[in-house]
């Protein structure tokens, strides 16, 4: 078990957002967060991925290599599929395109290396931007509502896609999402932000996900912590 948060409080303009949070992650775990607009999910994302401090607390370095996904895929429709996975990495040109070559055919884009992204679906470029963070060959995968934009059918071949990947690679995965079901589905473990509405104040819940359990409790027990049911 490796502490990635400890004790971190995140302010904007001299509102606290986060406060006195700490967070766990275990090796090839699939942790998801969730909450309402506003209560911190992405800020914790990408204070994970160092793009952002803490106010106070510390962003520990238990997992050495990361790598992000984000809702859009952020390709460069100007460079080859090829060029898009390796943007960054260093090597010969003929070295990176196997490299990408071989994470691609990983994430089911078999020859397509020589395509450009505007001839790409929504699903394939999804694809794209997956194979680009996995070619990093992270210790710690950080995916920010990566799938919102896609049809129903593409989201599910996505999540299917990550989960054999981790199986795979042998990487831990922190999700964030609105989708409920998404993060019953995929997770081991849930984070629950939940603001209280006296008080202002963001606390967190778990819950632990057995498999073998019916997924609608789960997501019942969520959408009543959110105050979205009974």
């Amino acid at each position: 078990m490796a502490k990635l948060l400890d004790c971190i409080s995140k302010e904007y303009d001299g509102v606290k957002i986060l406060d006195n949070f700490s967070m766990h992650l275990d090796q090839r775990e699939f942790v998801t967060i969730v909450g309402r607009s506003g209560v911190g999910k992405s800020t914790l994302l990408r204070m994970l991925a160092r793009l952002e401090s803490p106010t106070s607390g510390e962003v520990l370095d238990e997992y050495k290599k990361c790598a992000i996904m984000f809702q859009e895929p952020k390709l460069i429709p100007w460079l080859k599929t090829w060029q898009n996975v390796t943007l960054g990495l260093v090597g010969t040109r003929k070295q990176l395109y196997q490299v990408a070559k071989s994470m691609l055919n990983a994430v089911g884009l078999c020859e397509f290396e020589e395509r450009y992204i505007l001839s790409l679906s929504g699903g394939q470029a999804s694809r794209v931007a997956l194979a680009r963070a996995l070619v990093r060959k992270p210790d710690l995968l950080l995916l920010d509502e990566p799938f919102a934009a896609l049809d129903a059918l593409t989201r599910l071949e996505m999540q299917n896609l990550v989960l054999d990947l981790q199986r795979q690679l042998n990487f831990s995965t922190v999700m964030v999402t609105h989708d409920v079901n998404e993060a019953v589905y995929l997770s081991n473990r849930i984070i629950v932000l939940v603001r209280d509405s006296n008080t202002g104040q963001v606390e967190n819940r778990e819950l632990l996900v057995d498999k073998n359990k019916d997924e609608a409790e789960y997501a019942n027990t969520i959408l009543r912590w959110l105050g979205l049911c009974e």
